[in-house]
């Protein structure tokens, strides 16, 4: 973010009611964890090719969702 976007926000926020601004802090947190979440969980390339193999097999070859969680959370260490 560049110096001048920051001093807009500042200007606006300064400009608003007492009131709002814990509301704008809820919102900012809110936004925080929204992007936190998008980036935290992203599947790797090899994950996805994975999981597009396995679109078109018979159901008995699928691999088992609890046991490919499981192989995810360990590669991220969750």
């Amino acid at each position: 973010m560049n110096a001048t976007t920051i001093e807009q926000v500042n200007s606006k926020l300064k400009q608003l009611p007492e009131s709002l601004l814990e509301v704008v802090e809820h919102y900012i947190d809110f936004l925080t964890y929204k992007h936190n979440q998008e980036t935290e969980f992203q599947l790797m390339e090899e994950q996805k090719e994975i999981l597009d193999n396995q679109e078109n097999l018979p159901l008995s070859q699928y691999q088992n969702n609890a046991d490919f969680l499981a192989e995810v959370k360990n590669e991220y260490g969750l």
